[in-house]
């Protein structure tokens, strides 16, 4: 496309106002539209355009979108520009095996550290978590979600880990916002954290190296669930747009286009 489409959203998402390069602001804000679906599948991102729409240079818009391609986000086609890519499920298996690694290593300092004061604040933010989850109030659940997860790394106080998954932070709250749809996943994940608060509470670090494994577990699989689903309905409309031929037993498997006019395969 010669556009891009989504200048309200895109703009809503950016926050100038941080403490940030600008590069790093532009490329938080594109990574999270990427995610949540406001730039969808394909879409050719036109960097000239985004300047004159943000009144920047073309620079930290430039070195956000190498960033993204070096992610697997994005993907640089010649003689057209920077295209959308969907998140494969290789992608997510990546992320979860690294977060599963840190958080296990972050709430077993948490264990180390924690004093009574900061564990009736878990318990606090559990019984809210709780509250909004029963009213399906989302928004609420999280930013409690959010503030949880904070509390927990700066009691850990490992500020390098903490930089680690903050990284990783758009990932997470996007996958979460995606599994979060389901009101067994939201439940589940309420209880989960109920769990890592009484194991800590207990002092058990057994139990909760079971309990932090098992949430990450069950959040693992609710993403690869849910982009599993988004990426056999990206094929299936691409099959149908461009009357693309099956060549194999499921639509997992990539589309390869071809020079003849209206006669695309994909291959196992």
């Amino acid at each position: 496309m010669s556009d891009f489409n989504y200048k309200n959203e895109l703009v809503n998402k950016i926050n100038f106002k941080q403490h940030k390069p600008l590069s790093d602001i532009v490329y938080d804000a594109l990574k999270g539209a990427i995610l949540d679906g406001t730039i969808p599948l394909g879409e050719r991102i036109n960097e000239n355009y985004l300047a004159e729409l943000l009144s920047i240079s073309r620079t930290p818009i430039r070195k956000a979108v190498k960033k993204l391609t070096e992610e697997g986000l994005t993907e640089s086609i010649p003689q057209y520009g920077t295209v959308i890519k969907y998140v494969s499920t290789d992608k997510i298996d990546e992320i979860y095996k690294i977060r599963l690694a840190l958080e296990l290593i972050l709430h077993q300092e948490v264990l180390k550290n924690i004093n009574e004061i900061e564990l009736e604040q878990l318990k606090s933010y559990s019984k809210d978590m709780v509250k909004y989850e029963e009213k399906d109030d989302l928004i609420h659940l999280g930013e409690v979600l959010n503030e949880f997860n904070d509390k927990i790394s700066e009691i850990a106080k490992m500020s390098t880990l903490n930089i680690l998954l903050d990284e990783l932070n758009t990932y997470f709250k996007n996958f979460r916002n995606f599994s979060f749809a389901s009101k067994e996943r939201r439940n589940l994940a309420t209880k989960e954290h109920a769990m890592i608060i009484r194991a800590i509470e207990a002092k058990d670090i057994s139990v909760l190296n079971k309990v932090v494994s098992k949430h990450i577990q069950n959040a693992h699989s609710a993403a690869l669930n849910t982009f599993v689903r988004n990426e056999n309905s990206y094929i299936k409309n691409n099959i149908e747009k461009n009357n693309v031929k099956i060549s194999c037993d499921n639509l997992k498997c990539p589309i390869h286009n071809h020079n003849k006019k209206g006669n695309s395969s994909i291959n196992g």
